[in-house]
C-alpha cells in the first residue's frame, strides 16, 4: 500500500516551497521548519529579503528604506531573543523549553508575506484607494503568519497567547512612530 504524497508549489526548491507554505499559512510548513535545524540560515535570509522588500516597497528610492530594512532585521533578532528569554515564565508558555533556533526559524519564515511589500511602491502612484487596502492585506497576512509560527513553536492551545506574543513585535513600530512624530 502506498501513500499518496501531496505536491506543493515549488516542491523541487525547498526554500521557495517553505516561503510559499508560510505565506499560505500552512501549519505543516511551520512544523517542518521548526524541526529542521539546517533551516536557520534560510529563515535569516527570508528576514533579510522581507526587510529589504518592506524598506524599498514603502519608501522606494530613499535612504530611509535602507534604515528601515536594517531596523527590521535588528528588531527581529532582538525580539526573538526576548521571547526566548522571557517566554517560558512571563508569557505563561505551555512549552517550558523554548528553543531559540526553533523560534528563529518559524518566525523568520513568517516574514515571507512581507516580500509582497515590494509591490507597494509600484501601486503607491495609484493613490490611497489602491495602496492602503494592499498594505492592510499584506500586514494582516504577515500577522497571521506570525501567530501561526508562535503557536507552533511555543505550543499554545488557543490563539489568544500567540496573538498577544505576535503583538509585542509591533512595539518597535510604535517606538519609531514616537521618535519621528
Amino acid at each position: 500500500m502506498t501513500t499518496k504524497q501531496t505536491k506543493r508549489p515549488f516542491d523541487r526548491i525547498p526554500f521557495m516551497a517553505r516561503m510559499v507554505g508560510a505565506v499560505r499559512l500552512h501549519s505543516p510548513t511551520y512544523h517542518e521548519v521548526k524541526n529542521d535545524r539546517t533551516a536557520t540560515r534560510q529563515a535569516i535570509v527570508v528576514v533579510v529579503i522581507a526587510a529589504l522588500a518592506t524598506g524599498f516597497g514603502i519608501e522606494p528610492g530613499n535612504d530611509i528604506a535602507i534604515w528601515n530594512a536594517v531596523n527590521w532585521i535588528m528588531w527581529w533578532g532582538i525580539w526573538v531573543f526576548l521571547i526566548y528569554v522571557i517566554g517560558p515564565n512571563v508569557l505563561k508558555s505551555p512549552n517550558k523549553q523554548i528553543d531559540w533556533g526553533e523560534l528563529a526559524r518559524t518566525t523568520g519564515f513568517a516574514q515571507s508575506p512581507l516580500v509582497f511589500m515590494s509591490s507597494i511602491g509600484y501601486v503607491g502612484n495609484f493613490g490611497p484607494n489602491v495602496y492602503l487596502p494592499i498594505f492592510i492585506l499584506i500586514a494582516l497576512l504577515w500577522f497571521a503568519a506570525m501567530v501561526i509560527a508562535i503557536k507552533v513553536t511555543i505550543g499554545y492551545k488557543t490563539l489568544l497567547g500567540p496573538i498577544i506574543v505576535a503583538s509585542t513585535f509591533l512595539i518597535n513600530a510604535a517606538i519609531i512612530q514616537l521618535i519621528y512624530a
